[in-house]
């Protein structure tokens, strides 16, 4: 393949997203769709992510209702894949993918790190979408902060109880 436009996914009427942690490098894949003609928003941030973000953000508060915290580190995720995808968190994806959606382009897409979150649900919505999912190894970004680095930012429940430190404790204590 000499540019992702040849890549046969491309050749779809099918969306695009392309997921991943923040600072992990979706934005080079969100960069090189765009300028492969897949249009990616009508508004986009210096890291090409669609903005504004906040109903999508609001969207991740509403699933994370479907998550339960189980342990130390353990989540049961089945409420994603349980009855319907809730119609106030459509409602919030349909109005933060608007210029996606209402855009006659046959190559269209959207990138925000925090989709990522919300997978099972966005398949379930737009089953035809093609996922590219950015993986890097997390020691090259994890001095980057980002966002979705704390799941409690968008209301998924966690206890820190029980995690060892990694750090030693004061002698004497």
């Amino acid at each position: 393949i000499s540019t992702l436009a040849e890549a046969r996914f491309l050749n779809s009427e099918a969306m695009i997203t392309v997921i991943g942690r923040g600072h992990s490098g979706t934005r080079a894949i969100s960069k090189t769709l765009s300028e492969s003609g897949v249009f990616m928003g009508a508004q986009l941030n210096a890291s090409d992510d669609l903005v504004p973000p906040e109903a999508m953000y609001e969207a991740c508060r509403i699933a994370s209702k479907k998550i339960r915290h189980t342990g130390v580190l353990t989540w049961d995720w089945s409420g994603f894949f349980e009855g319907p995808v809730e119609p106030e968190f459509e409602n919030l994806v349909r109005r933060f993918l608007a210029s996606v959606l209402e855009k006659p382009e046959p190559r269209r897409g959207w990138k925000l790190p925090e989709t990522t979150l919300v997978y099972p649900w966005i398949a379930r919505m737009f089953p035809e979408t093609k996922f590219i999912l950015w993986y890097r190894d997390p020691r090259d970004n994890i001095l980057g902060g980002h966002l979705t680095d704390d799941l409690g930012n968008f209301g998924v429940p966690y206890s820190l109880a029980g995690i060892p430190s990694p750090y030693p404790s004061p002698e004497g204590e």
